[in-house]
């Protein structure tokens, strides 16, 4: 038998069925009607002779041994037509479960079903056949010709054979008409991604759901005969709006079902012709409605000019394809009907049980009405969702008739009904109060009225209402005086958390200028950009920040330490500007999209607002305490301070450290009475199940947790709020279940409507953009007038313009009229409160040697930046040059270099199609060395399922956030007992390092004094007690720090332990130095030499400036010489020696197992330590008592290897511990160190 190849519709549809093998999405079931007086075996024998003549009903399907699908008729292919009865409940039954059923396509049987079925009530005609096999006009020809005229024994079909089209159609694709048809759908298509509505591209397989709506026939067929319009282009442009409105775009491809029957020969054959022909539709610019039609059919016929070119090859081409199709069946010529004996039977087509289609839109005829139908897999689409498209389809029909030549920007995709529905929806409720209030107003009420209530408290310093009215005064008459600030006037302010951060936004503001918080973390480079942009001539400040983050500013600085003198209690209110409500108050940052940060202005009247609605729904009184734990550098500081102003409530500073600790936050609240505060949401999560002074909570920031309840003592309100509109605009109290997306509804005097790109309102349910206008509606960006024109805009409500804020925020009306947040329409994203666009962060790491291309994702909270580079990229050194230009939360925490991007199909990088993010840090896995660090370990991997690592890895490298910080602090305090704070992982990074800090190993010796030179000393096993009058000599000379080398708990058993403890010794340093100061010099004693060189090695990479190294009797090795045993003798026989000769007594058993353990652990760590060279100065100190020639010619030999400035003391009289212990020497090590001192100077 021949073999036959498939048409590529075919070909599409099996390949579909065989990568979705339990969709019925390919079926075609009817159910027809017959009536009793049917001759139901002269039927059955009528479908039999049909099939008979057509070969296509006998069609089969093989696989070739290369692969190929290929088809053949097989005419002895038994008939598969039921003739049965039963009752009408099994039979209903039958047709809900088991009629429609996935047909087996390579098994050799029938592809399609024919149930004749009597029941008491009817006889019923079940037909189901496969797509790949037929398509409606088959059906048509069928019922309507076929099955009549063999009912009369009149055939008058010949068999056209589908094969004989599929070789012709196979020869095409070897001519020039093939390839013009290609270059037309490539060319068009290419850079083209194809329309959809739903969260994924990919198809899902799920229950068919089908939903309609219906409009009268005569009244779409008047208006088109009237206008001259073809009445499917008028439904397909309806659709395109629909379609564009909700998915957010000017330009929709999408798939247009094709009859495919060119020519007499196709027209009058069995089989599947039909082809889903993209079609790209244009919705921008000024298009009327007309013209839209007009334009669809000119695309529509095109692509019918160039169908030749398969569908298929083209999804191939540009590996994409349609994932929403429209489909126009209101044909007379193609509706379920069968005639049988000259009687004409109307059917209806039957649901296809499971499917895969995102959408597909059908209009058909049904009762002289014209019937919209949409399908879809309810695993993309759910039942309301698919309702409401239904009606919006339906008023975009009518909206059109009603104005043809009116623009489509102009054309609402909801009816007028809705849109009162919506106005109704969107407005918040209207609260009364004197708009002409500002901030200083609250205060200045509450002194008057509360004058001796606490206003403010940080730690040990208290202010009363009268006391920060009249501080304020005074301070804001300085800045006038001094500074000469003009209305209006951006003021910056970077401090460390106190009672400031009250005293200076209120002094800015009296003095009638804007306060700008500038985040002490922000990298200088950033704070001097946000001066600038914001033309800050004044900051308040500190002096260390003044030193450290300002010395490219410009302008004037006041720190803390030159603020005196003020005549505090003095009447300053003539000399203060009059404030009004529209003045500006603050300037907030943001991270921006073109890689710097962008300001926001916001007015006393925005925040007043505010103040207002959050007194009201706290139920704020003067008898509440509130924490102000919310960054300074923030907006949701305000939220912390103002509120509670406004009623006369006492505000408590939580200090910094404090802050950072989950366990101390809640001992802060419990401590001070806390009643009410905001949180973001995640640390309001974690004090659910914590706390038990609060009775109420505010969280924002992000989404919440799904959950079924509010499971705390306290009341919980979520909100939700962009800086640009003040806080929170929506807010929501979680009392029952809640997906944790439910945002709310409009607070006082905001306005939120849900409009698409073209400002239209979107119907109910469906997803578009949070527009917010009303009281919170800020002034807009500093220096941006492109980005103001686009993002605080106007829109139309009923005829009347509406001034707002596009959020760039998706979101949708639920049933019960609350908001439910979506996501972004860009790429900006909201991580643990703070907002980020990921286009700031590519920016900058484009400007790093190397890097080609970036894509920066946030995946599992973590910040993953993808990248293509023309050379091995240091991670390290990128991360740290990023660290110079953005804010600490916006460093990626994984790096992952591809050789290349992927790419969709419009030439964007497919985010779907990155791989998943891995650790790409070495990992060293080192085993824990006692029982604490094990159980660390061990909480951490809970955090951190799926990755192998140990207690000297990077845990911030790894992607630790600062949430599963909280968490592990959490955990350990909880089962170990042991406190830890967030400050400490971010600064030592590793397990062991964060261990070891809780033991006291590094301290100043004497009190420091700017004005000597800084020592580092790395005293050995001794007690610090037996060195005393060392240190008591040095300390006059110098600002002394003394290192307690860390050995009983934490002495590993590789190289990679001394590297730790090193790098560990770095950091405490660094913790406790300020930035600008220097060590001049290190110096060790036995073991502490060791740390010692290493240090100042590690300390001149880092700082450059080559400190000096002495070394006592420094133990020197760059191999292991020695076996466990080997050293363990050594140390035993040396600590005797020792101990007799110093103390002239023989020493107890054990201590010298206590010493001599503790010297076999020094000798493991440096005997398997590599040396590494260093070119500063290095005295060593040589006793030689006991000493033997080999040993002493050894040390000297691997000193002079690594050291070339290398000085040796020898000293022929002491042994390891004289050297340092006799106080005979005390007079040379402080002339040594003098000598030290002068070469230095």
């Amino acid at each position: 038998m021949k073999k036959y190849p498939l048409l590529q519709s075919q070909l599409g549809i099996i390949l579909e069925c065989l990568k979705y093998p339990e969709s019925t999405q390919y079926n075609i079931p009817t159910i027809t009607k017959l009536g009793k007086q049917i001759d139901k075996n002269k039927l059955v024998k009528s479908f039999e002779t049909l099939i008979n003549c057509h070969s296509i009903m006998n069609n089969r399907y093989e696989t070739t041994e290369n692969g190929e699908i290929v088809q053949w008729p097989d005419m002895n292919m038994p008939k598969n037509i039921k003739l049965w009865n039963c009752s009408e409940e099994e039979f209903q039954n039958y047709i809900k479960n088991d009629f429609v059923r996935v047909f087996d396509l390579f098994n050799g049987k029938p592809l399609y079903r024919i149930d004749i079925v009597e029941t008491e009530k009817d006889v019923y005609m079940l037909i189901d056949i496969h797509h790949s096999i037929a398509d409606g006009f088959t059906l048509a020809l069928l019922g309507n010709k076929e099955l009549n005229a063999y009912s009369k024994n009149k055939p008058q079909i010949i068999d056209t054979k589908l094969y004989e089209i599929a070789e012709e159609e196979n020869l095409l694709q070897q001519t020039e008409k093939y390839l013009l048809a290609r270059n037309y759908f490539v060319n068009k298509f290419k850079n083209v991604e194809f329309a959809t509505l739903s969260d994924s591209n990919e198809p899902k397989t799920g229950k068919m759901l089908q939903i309609s709506s219906f409009i009268e026939q005569k009244l779409v067929d008047d208006f088109c005969n009237k206008n001259e319009i073809r009445i499917d282009l008028l439904f397909q442009a309806a659709f395109a709006l629909v379609i564009g409105s909700l998915s957010r775009k000017s330009k929709i491809a999408y798939g247009s079902a094709y009859h495919g029957r060119a020519g007499l020969a196709k027209m009058r054959a069995f089989g599947m012709f039909v082809n889903v022909v993209p079609v790209m539709t244009d919705l921008s610019g000024e298009l009327t409605v007309k013209e839209l039609i007009q334009n669809i059919e000119k695309e529509t016929n095109l692509a019918y000019q160039n169908a030749n070119y398969p569908a298929g090859h083209l999804f191939n081409d540009i590996g994409d394809f349609p994932h929403i199709s429209f489909n126009f069946r209101a044909n007379k010529s193609i509706q379920v009907s069968f005639k049988f004996e000259d009687i004409e039977y109307y059917g209806k087509e039957l649901k296809r049980n499971l499917i895969h289609n995102d959408l597909c839109v059908i209009i058909r005829l049904t009762n002289n009405e014209y019937e919209i139908c949409l399908e879809s897999s309810e695993e993309k689409n759910d039942k309301k969702t698919l309702e409401k498209l239904a009606e919006t389809f339906k008023d975009v029909v009518l909206n059109y008739m009603k104005n043809i030549n009116e623009q489509l920007k102009n054309i609402p995709v909801i009816s007028e009904k809705e849109e009162e529905k919506l106005i109704k929806l969107s407005e918040g409720e209207k609260f009364e109060y004197d708009q002409r209030e500002t901030l200083i107003d609250l205060l200045r009420t509450r002194a008057r009225k509360t004058q001796d209530a606490t206003a403010v408290v940080y730690e040990n310093h208290r202010l009363t209402y009268k006391e920060l009215d009249e501080l304020t005064d005074a301070l804001a008459a300085k800045l006038i005086q001094d500074y000469h600030l003009e209305k209006e006037s951006a003021v910056g302010v970077m401090i460390e958390r106190s009672e400031n951060i009250a005293i200076y936004p209120y002094a800015i503001m009296k003095a009638g200028c804007a306060y700008m918080p500038l985040d002490i973390t922000f990298p200088a480079e950033r704070i001097i950009y946000m001066c600038e942009d914001a033309d800050v001539r004044l900051i308040l400040t500190e002096k260390k920040y003044a030193e450290q983050k300002l010395r490219d500013f410009k302008g004037s600085i006041l720190t803390q330490e030159e603020i005196s003198g003020l005549n505090v209690g003095a009447d300053y209110r003539n000399k203060l500007p009059e404030v009004k409500s529209e003045d500006r108050f603050i300037i907030l940052y943001t991270s921006g999209t073109t890689g710097k940060p962008k300001g926001t202005a916001l007015e006393h009247k925005n925040v007043i607002n505010f103040c207002y609605w959050y007194v009201e729904t706290v139920c704020l009184t003067e008898k509440d305490r509130v924490a102000a734990y919310s960054n300074f550098g923030f907006d949701a500081h305000m939220m912390d301070i103002y509120p509670s102003i406004k009623v006369g409530a006492a505000v408590y500073v939580i200090p910094e450290e404090t802050r950072k600790d989950i366990l101390g936050v809640n001992e802060f609240l419990e401590k001070h009475k806390i009643t009410v505060n905001f949180f973001t949401t995640q640390i309001g999560c974690l004090l659910k199940n914590m706390n038990h002074s609060l009775r109420l909570i505010i969280t924002g920031g992000e989404l919440l947790p799904p959950s079924e309840n509010n499971d705390s003592d306290f009341r919980f309100i979520n909100g939700y709020g962009p800086t640009e509109t003040t806080l929170c605009v929506t807010t929501y109290e979680i009392k029952g279940k809640t997906n944790g997306k439910i945002i709310g509804r409009p607070n006082y005097n905001n306005d939120i409507y849900i409009i698409d790109e073209e400002k239209r309102l979107v119907p109910e349910g469906m997803t578009g953009e949070m527009f917010i206008s009303g009281a919170g509606l800020g002034r807009g960006y500093l220096n941006q007038p492109e980005l103001n024109e686009k993002k605080f805009t106007e829109i139309k409500v009923k005829g009347k313009c509406i001034k707002g804020y596009r959020t760039g925020d998706l979101a949708r009306w639920t049933d019960d009229g609350n908001i439910e947040f979506i996501g972004r329409i860009d790429t900006q994203v909201k991580l643990r409160g703070l907002r980020i666009e990921l286009g700031e962060i590519e920016g900058v790491a484009l400007c790093y040697e190397g890097i080609k291309q970036v894509c920066v994702q946030v995946v599992n909270d973590q910040i993953v930046m993808y990248y293509t580079s023309e050379k091995k990229i240091d991670e390290i050194a990128l991360s740290n040059f990023m660290a110079q230009k953005l804010t600490d939360f916006m460093i990626p925490s994984i790096f992952m270099r591809l050789e290349e991007l992927p790419l969709n199909a419009n030439g964007k990088v497919d985010k779907r199609k990155l791989p998943k993010p891995e650790v790409n840090t070495i990992i060293l896995n080192e085993a824990p060395e006692n029982e604490v660090e094990a159980k660390v370990l061990e909480y951490a991997k809970e955090l951190l399922p799926g990755i192998e690592f140990g207690v000297t890895d990077d845990l911030i490298r790894l992607g630790f956030t600062s949430l599963m910080m909280m968490k592990l602090i959490l955990k350990i305090r909880n089962e170990i007992d042991l406190k830890l704070n967030i400050a400490d992982i971010m600064h030592y990074k590793t397990i062991r390092r964060v261990l070891m800090n809780n033991d006291h190993v590094l301290w100043f010796y004497n009190d420091y004094d700017n004005k000597k030179p800084l020592l580092v000393v790395s005293q050995g096993i001794v007690g610090i007690n037996e060195i005393a009058h060392l240190y008591d000599v040095w300390s006059k000379l110098f600002n002394l720090i003394i290192i307690n080398p860390v050995t009983s708990d934490y002495i590993g058993k590789e190289n990679e332990f001394f590297n730790e403890l090193i790098e560990f010794y770095y950091l405490k340093l660094e913790e406790k130095l300020d930035p600008d100061v220097n060590v001049c010099g290190f110096v060790g004693f036995s073991f502490g030499g060791e740390i010692s060189y290493s240090l100042a090695e590690l300390w001149d990479e880092r700082h450059g400036n080559k400190p000096f190294v002495i070394m006592g009797d420094t133990y020197l090795n760059d191999t292991q010489n020695l076996s466990d045993k080997e050293i363990l003798v050594v140390t035993q026989e040396m600590v005797k020696k020792y101990y007799l000769e110093i103390r002239n007594q023989d020493i107890k058993d054990e201590y010298l197992d206590f010493v001599s353990d503790a010297y076999n652990r020094v000798f493991k760590i440096t005997s398997r330590k590599t040396m590494k060279p260093y070119n500063g100065r290095v005295i060593l100190l040589d006793a030689l008592k006991y000493s033997s020639a080999t040993e002493h010619n050894r040390k000297i030999k691997i000193a002079k290897k690594y050291i070339p400035n290398l000085e040796i003391i020898p000293f022929e009289d002491k042994n390891h511990f004289g050297l340092y212990l006799d106080k005979d020497l005390t007079f040379f090590y402080g002339e040594l160190l003098r000598k030290q001192i002068q070469n230095i100077q």
